[in-house]
């Protein structure tokens, strides 16, 4: 009795269709993964350009504009306010205004003086992140991406008191 030899012809097909989908479900975790490094290193970015623009410029405006030109490919919302060197970390509320306190130094333009030289400049930036996969995305959903940057200030300006410093454009100093 000659040995019956079985066949395993669709072995390899069938072991494919279990191991592709798993693959190409990892291929897409990486992507997602690589989009979300890129997210929170644009935003990061973007908070240290504006903290870095806030040292010589205190215009929130300028700062707010110098920090969305930062970021190119995430949609971003951002913060800014200047705190007295004595005061402790506060987080923005994720909301469009600073967190009420008496730690604040004036803003430039406002009912009182510019912020003087020491003041912090706080600036956060967050954006909203949400895998493209839709597995991976049902997982673990969307997730809020911070970022934040604090800085001393340098130079006062604009500066109300001196009136060719009273606009941002007027200000000598650039970073």
């Amino acid at each position: 009795m000659a040995g019956r030899r079985v066949s395993s012809r669709g072995q390899g097909l069938v072991e494919f269709a279990i191991v592709f989908p798993l693959f190409v479900l990892m291929l897409f975790a990486l992507f997602d993964i690589g989009r979300g490094v890129f997210a929170y290193n644009e935003i990061t970015n973007s908070a240290r350009e504006g903290a870095r623009l806030a040292l010589v410029n205190q215009d929130v405006t300028a700062i707010k504009a110098r920090i969305t030109a930062q970021s190119t490919g995430t949609s971003i919302k951002s913060c800014v306010y200047f705190l007295d060197s004595s005061a402790t970390y506060t987080t923005c509320t994720h909301g469009t205004t600073p967190p009420a306190s008496g730690l604040l130094c004036p803003v430039p333009g406002g009912p009182t003086t510019a912020p003087s030289v020491g003041c912090i400049a706080h600036v956060e930036v967050w954006t909203d992140y949400a895998p493209l996969t839709p597995v991976i995305s049902n997982l673990i959903g969307s997730f809020r991406l911070t970022a934040n940057s604090q800085s001393s200030i340098e130079f006062v300006c604009p500066n109300p008191a001196i009136p060719s410093w009273s606009t941002a454009a007027s200000c000598p100093k650039q970073p």
